[in-house]
């Protein structure tokens, strides 16, 4: 049986959003808080070596 795509639509929208706990963090930080990551990191390949 094939469903519409108001049906679809109607059940993507009908889903409710998880509830968050009054101490929620989020994952990323902003600001001081934040890590310093290099944007770039230099990789050197010994392309002779074998592997064992």
């Amino acid at each position: 049986m094939r469903t519409s795509s108001t049906d679809i639509v109607m059940a993507i929208n009908s889903i409710e959003l998880p509830k968050l706990p009054a101490d929620f963090k989020p994952i990323t930080q902003s600001g001081e808080a934040a890590e310093e990551l290099p944007e770039e990191v230099s990789v050197t390949i010994d392309a002779k070596k074998r592997r064992a």
